[in-house]
């Protein structure tokens, strides 16, 4: 088989097909993974999150779906007809695993030390996309979609939505261009 014949074998399977994996894609090797699914401070869409909030938030995070809705890496974002029932249906979503054992990490780089970062495993139970994480998870981000409460507050001299708390997670979306510092890595 063909490399473009085994990509289109898996996009047919993850997204839409309801035929057997492609044999390749069963072969995958089962590498255990690491998501930092959430850092304090702000991010590109203007929010603010404390460590507290962090914190508070862990409980939400075990048992979260991690969502695909594209099968290009380029293309991944959320897609608002998932939780959005009114709007007629776009892409489709595919779960690829469940984030479990949250828990805060405290720590960074050079670039950015002291950093409080909720950290979860990924259990993936979709095993046609260990492939693509393999080859890509040094470019996978994620992105929150979620509900909480927010004020407008003036912090490190710009106007930003300083999170007061995550009330409901829907799910955490791959994405290709985040707003926060969101990672997937290897586990240990």
């Amino acid at each position: 088989m063909t490399p473009e014949a085994m990509r289109q074998a898996e996009i047919r399977w993850l997204f839409g097909s309801s035929a057997p994996a492609p044999e390749h894609v069963q072969e995958a090797s089962p590498r255990r993974w690491q998501v930092v699914a959430l850092t304090e401070g702000r991010n590109r869409n203007g929010a603010f999150y404390s460590p507290e909030v962090l914190r508070q938030s862990l409980p939400l995070f075990e048992g979260l779906p991690v969502v695909a809705h594209s099968d290009r890496l380029s293309e991944m974002g959320h897609d608002e007809t998932v939780y959005r029932p009114s709007i007629p249906r776009g892409r489709k979503a595919r779960v690829v695993g469940f984030l479990r054992c949250p828990h805060l990490s405290v720590g960074g780089s050079v670039l950015s030390p002291g950093l409080t970062r909720v950290i979860c495993d990924l259990e993936v139970t979709n095993r046609g996309f260990q492939p693509f994480l393999e080859a890509s998870w040094k470019r996978i981000a994620f992105s929150i979609d979620g509900e909480g409460e927010s004020v407008r507050d003036f912090i490190d001299g710009r106007f930003l939505d300083r999170i007061l708390r995550l009330t409901k997670l829907h799910e955490l979306t791959l994405v290709s261009c985040p707003a926060g510092c969101t990672r997937l890595y290897p586990a240990c």
